[in-house]
């Protein structure tokens, strides 16, 4: 082979090695960093130095960084505005979680166990954790840090709670769970895409979009479900605010709140913290409240998912301003 031949089939093989690794890149598009997180990080004693690996989203002003945890079901563990840490680093700072009445689960002459009145429900968890498992995230994709997409098997937060006559075992890195319970999967499955949106009120100029949906991949209709879209904020945000007053005693609906806000502050204006803020309209809900925790709220709605169903919802994080995020709420009302 000639010199010159030798050098074009040179040139040939680094240009399809070009492609390539332009494909491989254009498949994943995603900025990865291994996150550090503190001892008791989900509820569980761990190494302080351990690291889990999540997506970075940078908004296209770049005054805010959104953090996912691919090993606790792509869930939003951070979200960072002007570089201060908004979420509570020792959970998912943004996660959702399914509420499934046992007593309609399965017929009580399938049912394998003894029921009790203590155990109504069982909790199907995007971040949770099932006797160490984590809810297993079975692929991701991205557009740079604009957009991601993620795929998630929710885990059921305890042991076998649900009673089901046959509970998916879990399944970790190839090993069936052999704990004492073992842990146990759930037959919901929920993809995460999330992005950026402009905020009409400018400061910050955008806020984080998670649109989502869950499957049931069983012929099992498991009934009114209750959905938790849950966050938690720092020990220091302790001033709580609602857009609507929903709670136990009187619960909100669709049709009265047709976008639900709660946020949590560090200051009494209302300004160094973080909202959520919920469409409810395709939820048709009849029954909406607000709870809170010591650190943390949910917006929870009650919404049916059929067997071998699927629902589709969004939500929002609005860094800053309560009364951005409420214009911002206002704005989606329209």
């Amino acid at each position: 082979m000639t010199h010159s031949a030798r050098g074009a089939v040179t040139a040939l093989c680094l240009c399809l090695f070009a492609v390539g690794a332009q494909a491989q890149d254009v498949g994943i598009g995603c900025r990865l960093e291994d996150y550090s997180v503190r001892p008791r990080v989900y509820g569980r004693v761990g190494d302080p130095n351990q690291k889990f690996q999540v997506v970075v989203l940078r908004d296209p002003a770049g005054e805010q960084e959104a953090r996912f945890d691919l090993y606790h079901g792509a869930a939003l563990t951070s979200l960072r505005y002007m570089g201060k840490e908004l979420l509570y680093a020792q959970e998912p700072g943004a996660s959702v979680t399914l509420s499934v009445p046992h007593q309609v689960t399965e017929p009580e002459t399938k049912v394998k166990y003894p029921t009790f009145a203590s155990s109504s429900s069982y909790q199907a968890s995007q971040a949770g954790i099932s006797m160490w498992q984590p809810a297993t995230t079975g692929g991701v994709s991205c557009h740079g840090q604009d957009s991601m997409r993620a795929f998630t098997m929710m885990i059921e937060s305890g042991d076998d709670s649900s009673f089901q006559a046959d509970p998916l075992v879990g399944v970790w890195m190839g090993h069936v769970s052999d704990t004492l319970t073992p842990a146990y999967s759930t037959p919901f499955t929920i993809e995460t895409n999330a992005s950026w949106v402009e905020n009409p009120g400018h400061s910050p100029r955008y806020y984080l979009h998670l649109d989502q949906t869950v499957v049931n991949v069983r012929p099992w209709d498991p009934g009114a479900i209750e959905w938790s879209m849950g966050a938690s904020a720092p020990w220091n945000d302790q001033v709580r605010t609602v857009s609507s007053q929903c709670d136990e005693k009187k619960p909100c609906t669709s049709a009265n709140t047709p976008v639900a806000a709660a946020g949590r502050y560090e200051d009494a204006g209302d300004r160094s913290g973080f909202a959520t803020v919920v469409p409810t309209k395709a939820w048709k809900t009849s029954r909406l409240i607000f709870t809170q925790s010591e650190h943390g709220w949910a917006t929870v709605l009650t919404h049916p998912l059929a067997g071998v169903g699927a629902f589709h919802f969004d939500w929002y994080v609005c860094a800053g301003d309560w009364s951005q995020a409420k214009e911002f709420a206002g704005h989606l009302e329209r």
